[in-house]
């Protein structure tokens, strides 16, 4: 908690005489002895007291300020990374606000007057909190409860968010909250799909996400947002701490969890799309899932990646067999590589995760893709083409699809061995060996 950055919240609050609380995850986390990145006022005033309490604290802080919802008076002051959101409260009270919240583990406060500041490290005094919900209790009995009787009807985005907390503090619904986001219906026209898909993914985040799809699923939550996924959820899903492969490369592991660590948008990431693929996979309908990430709003090189999961997930990575033949085995990577593009470590460990969440699997070839997407054919390592259009049409070559075959073939070559310079590519391509066909060894005949 940082009590200092507090404290001259606190400061130019009372100066200005502008009731304000600290509430929500950053409180509950303060009370778990939890790190803290984000904070959240209630400002008790309109929305026009909010938002000058909230630049006044920009400026003394020489920070950004951002309006995120005017109507509401909700604004963003970013500190050092931190997000410090101020809005204004629900109802004519501090009471009214707490009651309007989802979750009583969420609904706990600390009013931001006098020497509080000094008390904002664990072990918290019960006197310090104002808590008519009795969310402390709760927090430490381990159940979530809702705030009101309405608290999930009014809002069914609240069902999803009570799964991530039964997840993220490893608790239990009280019966009637189970109850109630049991019997809940996602509704789009009450909801807009960015809200669904943004709580959705944070299940997905999650460093285990199976239990919290199993939950999803026996709630029925699972069936309203991906129907396809609801008989598979057993299987399916990326553990981030399942990515230690056998036999893979040190270097490429760490590279594995930095490209699925690659941001897809604001708060998602590579990982979670890939999850969202792969609770598709069983269904194997690429137009299906495609589907659902479009209604979900994800972004197109988000639907690409999943699109490419589910063609590719396991059909094209049980092509990929040990053979007798080196040859013919290093085309079958290549033409893998080809295939899925900057997807290729996404297939490949994805295949694997549905292939492990299954049975015990140990030959895969995932940690052999891994390692030669990363050691040759990613983007920063892998090598420029010995020869391009512009000369084969200096050979004499005439543009059009014969040409593109041959380009195809000397970069088959190229990247397997068989071709090892331009010299090699540029005598291959020349207008009297071009007329006769040339086989690469292992060629198949898919590969022109």
């Amino acid at each position: 908690m940082n009590t200092e950055l507090l404290g001259v919240i606190s400061v130019i609050a009372q100066g200005r005489q502008i009731p304000l609380m600290l509430v929500g995850g950053a409180v509950r986390d303060l009370l778990q002895g939890k790190p803290i990145h984000d904070y959240d006022f209630a400002v008790l005033g309109n929305p026009a007291t909010t938002e000058k309490l909230a630049r006044a604290c920009a400026n003394r802080l020489k920070s950004a300020f951002y309006i995120m919802d005017a109507e509401r008076g909700t604004c963003r002051v970013i500190v050092d990374g931190l997000n410090l959101d101020f809005a204004a409260v629900r109802g004519a009270s501090f009471d009214d606000d707490l009651h309007a919240r989802d979750f009583t583990v969420n609904a706990i406060g600390i009013l931001m007057r006098g020497q509080v500041t000094g008390h904002l490290v664990p072990p918290v005094p019960e006197s310090v909190l104002y808590d008519p919900l009795h969310g402390a209790r709760d927090l430490k009995l381990g159940v979530i409860r809702m705030c009101a009787p309405t608290s999930i009807s009014d809002d069914p985005i609240r069902a999803l968010r009570g799964v991530r907390m039964v997840s993220t503090l490893n608790a239990m619904f009280v019966k009637d909250t189970l109850e109630a986001a049991r019997t809940v219906t996602i509704d789009y026209n009450r909801t807009s799909p960015e809200r669904v898909r943004d709580e959705f993914f944070k299940l997905l985040a999650s460093p285990n996400p199976r239990p919290a799809m199993r939950r999803l699923h026996g709630l029925g939550l699972l069936g309203q947002i991906i129907p396809e996924a609801a008989p598979y959820v057993h299987d399916v899903a990326l553990d981030s701490d399942r990515l230690a492969l056998p036999g893979l490369n040190g270097q490429h592991l760490e590279a594995l969890k930095a490209h699925l660590a690659t941001p897809t948008a604001e708060g998602r990431t590579r990982r979670e799309a890939l999850n969202f693929g792969l609770l598709h996979v069983p269904c194997r309908d690429i137009k299906v899932a495609e589907h659902r990430a479009r209604a979900l709003r994800l972004t197109s090189a988000e639907i690409g990646l999943v699109g490419t999961v589910v063609n590719m997930v396991p059909d094209r990575l049980n092509a990929i067999q040990p053979t007798p033949n080196p040859e013919f085995h290093k085309v079958q990577v290549y033409e893998f590589m080809r295939d899925a593009k900057d997807c290729a470590v996404d297939v490949a460990i994805g295949g694997w995760a549905v292939a492990h969440n299954q049975l015990d699997v140990s030959d895969s070839p995932a940690p052999e893709l891994i390692d030669t997407y990363f050691g040759h054919y990613a983007p920063n390592v892998a090598p420029a083409p010995f020869v391009t259009g512009a000369d084969l049409i200096e050979l004499g070559h005439t543009p059009g699809p014969g040409m593109g075959r041959l380009l195809a073939k000397i970069q088959l070559g190229q990247m397997i061995g068989a071709i090892g310079s331009r010299a090699q590519a540029l005598e291959l391509c020349s207008i009297t060996t071009a007329r006769k066909k040339f086989e690469l060894p292992g060629e198949t005949n898919s590969t022109c």
